[in-house]
C-alpha cells in the first residue's frame, strides 16, 4: 500500500470558505493540491481526451494530486500569442489513484479573472517510468 503523506496546508483550514479566502497566501504543489480539492481544474486537450476514453476518472486525479507528491517541475516550452515563452512551470506529480494504484499527472497553475486554476495537460495510469 502506498503511504499518503498529509499536506499541512490542508490543516490550516477549518472549513472550505476559509480555504478559499487563503488561497493566495499558497504556491507550487500545495497550491495545486487546494485547486483540486476545490474542483478548480480543466481538463485539455490530451487529458480531456483520455478521460473521454476511459482512461481514467476524475476521482483518480482528484485522489492522485491530493495525496500524490511532486515528482519533477519544469520550464513549459510553449509560446504566448506574441511568441514570447510563458515561463509557467509544468508540474508532474504522481500519486495513488483511488484503488491505490500509481496515478500520473502533467499540469500548470493558470491565472484568471475569476482567480487560479490548475490545467491538467495529461493524466493517467503511471507507467514503470514515472514511478
Amino acid at each position: 500500500m502506498i503511504e499518503q503523506p498529509t499536506d499541512p496546508s490542508f490543516d490550516d483550514f477549518d472549513d472550505k470558505d476559509q480555504m478559499d479566502l487563503d488561497i493566495s497566501r499558497l504556491g507550487g504543489f500545495s497550491l495545486i493540491r487546494v485547486l483540486v480539492a476545490l474542483g478548480r481544474y480543466t481538463l485539455t486537450g490530451k487529458s480531456k481526451a483520455q478521460y473521454e476514453d476511459g482512461v481514467f476518472e476524475l476521482e483518480d486525479l482528484e485522489c492522485a494530486v491530493c495525496n500524490g507528491r511532486l515528482h519533477k517541475t519544469e520550464r513549459d516550452e510553449k509560446k504566448d500569442e506574441s511568441e514570447q515563452r510563458t515561463r509557467r512551470k509544468k508540474y508532474t506529480i504522481c500519486g495513488p489513484d483511488t484503488r491505490g494504484d500509481e496515478f500520473y499527472c502533467v499540469g500548470k497553475i493558470t491565472k484568471a479573472a475569476d482567480g487560479k486554476g490548475f490545467v491538467v495537460i495529461t493524466a493517467k495510469p503511471s507507467s514503470k517510468n514515472y514511478v
